[in-house]
C-alpha cells in the first residue's frame, strides 16, 4: 500500500508557483509609485543578469517565456515608475527550472505582472 501511494506521488506533476508584483512599490510610506514593467534576473540580487527569454506581443502587454540551469540565483524583478529605476527584488524558488512572465499594460493605473513557474 505504502509503495503504490509512493509510486502515486511521484507520477503527479509538479504544481506551479504563481508570483505576482505589488501594484504599487512596497517600501513606500506615502507617496505611491505604480509597477510598469518586469523582468527575470539570473545571478547576485542587483546584478546586471538580465534574461531576454521568448518574449511575444500579446493583448495590452506581452508574454515571455524563461529557462534556468542548475544553479543559478533566479529573479522577478518588478519595475516601478516612468524611469524605471526603481525596482522590488523577488527571489524564485531554487527549483525552478521555467516561468512564463505575463506583463499587461494598465492604462493610467499600474501594469499587471504575473509570473507562473514551475520546477523540474
Amino acid at each position: 500500500m505504502k509503495a503504490a501511494l509512493l509510486a502515486l506521488a511521484l507520477m503527479a506533476p509538479a504544481h506551479a508557483e504563481v508570483v505576482e508584483c505589488p501594484k504599487f512599490y512596497p517600501a513606500q510610506a506615502k507617496a505611491r509609485t505604480a509597477l510598469s514593467g518586469a523582468g527575470m534576473f539570473i545571478g547576485e540580487k542587483g546584478g546586471q543578469g538580465e534574461l531576454a527569454g521568448e518574449r511575444r506581443e500579446a493583448k495590452g502587454g506581452w508574454d515571455a517565456k524563461f529557462g534556468f540551469a542548475a544553479g543559478d540565483q533566479r529573479w522577478l524583478v518588478c519595475v516601478y515608475g516612468a524611469s524605471g529605476n526603481t525596482t522590488w527584488w523577488m527571489q524564485l524558488d531554487p527549483k525552478t527550472t521555467s516561468c512564463a512572465l505575463q506583463m499587461r499594460k494598465g492604462g493610467r493605473g499600474p501594469a499587471d505582472v504575473k509570473a507562473t513557474c514551475r520546477p523540474k
